[in-house]
């Protein structure tokens, strides 16, 4: 009974839940007549037991008790018939009633006397697991003099043999705390090593990305232009750019903006083009002019494009009728860098939520915003130590700012994907195949 409580307040724990059916094997030789006749008479209880967090394990203890006892004076009642009343639905995969089994023996402390061959193969099978696991958990118990041993048989399908070991030890924490104090709640109960809270509490939460504060996204790309000039930056559909090239487009396009275009700080730019080498050109271009784009699917109904460009008040809607136009005065503009005037807090881009709940709403994001985030994928993802990268998301998605600029950061080509192999897997699959693709984001399907 205390290790059927001990059990229930581990997966109360782990869980949060307080009604907890447990399996248990009994014997079923409870009739003298039975003693004496050969045959394996073990029955099997299903042990459920409700409690809440407010309770001591004391309280617990009563609770199994009773639902024990009561469960042993009906063990005769055949397991098979109990499911059959129930009218469960059934799944074979699964086991009808408890997914956790609970087993418990005494045994007197001796090992058995063999000669030295009998000993060899009895120490090569001592111990030996199942090859198959019959239920989720099965926590085995055994009494042994003054010691209690435990052993845990799991599916390996649903838990790593780390997982098991850390259960171990969870079990021997709990129990020390339940030594020491019976009478608290359990969930007031410590079941994790102080080793283990360290990793969790300390270690885990050691996040914190050291990164360049005043910088801006700008910033950080043209510090890798002047690192790689030459080598290519992006690539689209058999055309390419190198950094140097990307950089001086993109240089020309915001001198355009600001000498056609009234562009200060936080002044929000549509841009609205298909996939393309001048949808990178334009984001560059704009975040260089000062300004902060908001990117525009085109595919999207007529009405929610409407409704993005009245809400947002942009100053100016980049299309590709408006592209065309800048690229026939392109060479009038120098393609140098325009100098620092942008600030870390200045907007960088505002994108619109799906508006599933009601209307779409824009979410600003300033330059140091998604500065942290890029630096620390940078660091995370070890992006220089990769050569190619995907964009896969579209513009009108957060994703895409990463995908873009982690790359464009760090010196890696940039791939795009047009979007008939967006849309189909097998082509998608063949792209990052062909391309040796090494850094891709992509939501999985169903």
């Amino acid at each position: 009974m205390r290790v059927l409580s001990l059990v229930n307040v581990l997966l109360y724990k782990y869980t949060g839940q307080g009604d907890i059916i447990l399996g248990s094997p009994i014997s079923g030789r409870d009739h003298p007549d039975l003693e004496g006749q050969i045959g394996f008479y073990v029955n099997t209880l299903a042990l459920r037991t409700r409690f809440n967090g407010n309770d001591s394990f004391e309280a617990v203890l009563s609770k199994v008790k009773e639902m024990a006892l009561g469960g042993y004076s009906h063990q005769s009642y055949p397991f098979d018939s109990l499911v059959d009343e129930l009218s469960l639905s059934r799944d074979t995969s699964r086991h009808p009633l408890f997914d956790v089994m609970v087993t418990y023996q005494e045994s007197e402390g001796k090992e058995p006397e063999l000669d030295e061959e009998s000993k060899s193969s009895y120490e090569n099978t001592k111990g030996m697991s199942h090859v198959v696991s019959k239920f989720d958990l099965t926590f085995n118990f055994e009494e042994k003099g003054n010691e209690l041993g435990i052993g845990i048989e799991y599916s390996s399908d649903l838990f790593a043999r780390s997982t098991i070991e850390r259960m171990l030890n969870h079990i021997g924490e709990l129990l020390t705390s339940i030594v020491a104090s019976p009478e608290v709640s359990i969930s007031s109960l410590s079941y994790i090593p102080q080793r283990e809270q360290s990793i969790l509490l300390e270690e885990f939460n050691e996040t914190a990305t050291i990164y360049p504060k005043e910088k801006t996204i700008v910033d950080l790309f043209e510090e890798q232009v002047e690192k790689t000039p030459n080598r290519v930056a992006v690539v689209f559909e058999g055309k390419e750019l190198t950094y140097c090239e990307l950089n001086e487009r993109a240089n020309q396009l915001a001198r355009y903006l600001h000498s056609n275009y009234k562009i200060e700080s936080d002044t929000l730019i549509g841009i609205k083009m298909d996939r393309s080498l001048d949808i990178i050109i334009s984001i560059i271009g704009v975040l260089k002019s000062g300004g902060a784009y908001v990117p525009i699917d085109p595919e999207y109904p007529q009405s929610r494009i409407d409704y993005i460009i009245t809400d947002s008040r942009c100053e100016l809607l980049l299309d590709r009728l408006a592209y065309d136009k800048f690229e026939q005065s392109q060479e009038d503009y120098i393609k140098d860098n325009l100098g620092t005037f942008i600030s870390s807090s200045d907007l960088a881009y505002v994108i619109y939520t799906s508006g599933s709940t009601g209307q779409p709403k824009g979410v600003m994001i300033e330059h140091r915003g998604i500065l942290n985030t890029i630096v620390s994928q940078n660091k995370i993802f070890e992006l220089k130590k990769h050569k190619r990268s995907l964009q896969f998301a579209s513009y009108s998605f957060d994703a895409s700012v990463s995908e873009i600029f982690i790359s464009l950061t760090s010196g890696v080509v940039l791939y795009l994907v047009g979007d008939k192999e967006r849309k189909v897997p097998e082509l998608l699959e063949s792209f990052i195949i062909e391309k040796s693709i090494e850094i891709a984001t992509i939501p999985p399907l169903s």
